[in-house]
């Protein structure tokens, strides 16, 4: 085998492993759940008093996980799901934009316009859901979205994150690059996401079960 035909097929595989080892490893972070801690029991334990107030403890314990647990589901499933999205279809439609303008089916002020009218919801939206996730303790959540929320601020501040009607035919491989990207980072987030909101409801009915 050529070198070129051989390094083509070894590089096809190298990024499709990253992206699926990063995300199984971000994937059983989140996933790891904190064992429930049982009232120790004895068979020398005899007192009724006690045995009452063991099963008042371990009550209370379920209590509040349950409690707990509803607070979690709710950030996820009314906060997290909606907004991951929201971004996933806003790339998404940016990305058809920007591929329609290429092809020549769309004229470079009608493109820009559509795709700005996005950014700064948008770099809300993200920032927001950053910061959220740092202050309810969402440490892996925090630290997957934060390197994006950066980026914005960054381009924001260099008054670079709005499309130049201009200029768009000089950026637009580069801003289409850009966008298939934050395509595929939103994609992970939102299969993280709807991975763990199906856990928490699985552990929230087994809690309410009991």
């Amino acid at each position: 085998m050529n070198p070129f035909d051989a390094s083509s097929r070894v590089n096809y595989f190298v990024i499709p492993e990253f992206i699926g080892q990063g995300l199984l490893c971000a994937l059983c972070l989140l996933t790891e759940s904190s064992p429930t801690l049982p009232c120790p029991k004895s068979k020398h334990i005899t007192d009724s008093k006690l045995s009452k107030t063991c099963q008042l403890v371990e009550n209370t314990h379920i209590s509040d996980s349950s409690v707990l647990m509803g607070w979690e589901l709710l950030f996820w499933l009314l906060l997290c799901f909606p907004l991951n999205i929201a971004f996933f279809a806003s790339s998404f439609y940016q990305v058809l934009i920007l591929s329609d303008l290429e092809d020549d089916y769309m004229n470079p002020f009608d493109a820009s316009s559509r795709v700005n009218y996005f950014v700064i919801p948008e770099f809300i939206g993200q920032g927001l859901l950053c910061a959220l996730c740092l202050l309810t303790g969402h440490w892996i959540m925090f630290l997957l979205t934060l390197p994006l929320a950066c980026y914005h601020a960054n381009l924001f501040m260099k008054r670079q994150h709005l499309l130049d009607v201009t200029e768009v035919f000089r950026v637009l491989k580069a801003e289409k690059k850009f966008r298939i990207v934050k395509l595929a980072f939103y994609l992970s987030v939102l299969i993280i996401t709807i991975f763990r909101l199906v856990l928490l409801l699985v552990y929230y009915f087994d809690l309410e079960d009991e």
